[in-house]
């Protein structure tokens, strides 16, 4: 279970936009990381869950993102997504998907 934060819209709004990879994923369980992913994001995010939009492509499942959140924290957010992964989304999530490429 990753658990949620939803704060107010902030005055001052940046998109952030990537995709996270996972090469050890089956196709099926896309409709569950894809929630799950939206829930981290949107937590480490700190915003609310209409703030994040997550979608998937299958291979290795692919989910392109893309949050509307607070220009202050955007710097923040973007070096732990990149440089601990695990951390920014959970360990509860890293456990159950493993950590994206």
């Amino acid at each position: 279970l990753i658990t949620i934060s939803i704060s107010s819209p902030p005055a001052e709004t940046t998109k952030v936009t990537g995709k996270l990879v996972f090469t050890s994923l089956q196709c099926s369980q896309a409709p569950d990381i894809v929630t799950d992913t939206q829930r981290a994001l949107a937590n480490a995010a700190k915003v609310g869950l209409s703030f994040v939009e997550v979608d998937s492509s299958c291979g290795s499942i692919v989910l392109g993102y893309e949050i509307t959140m607070d220009t202050a924290d955007v710097n923040a957010f973007t070096l732990g997504l990149r440089t601990n992964p695990g951390t920014t989304l959970g360990s509860n999530y890293a456990q159950k998907y493993g950590v994206p490429q």
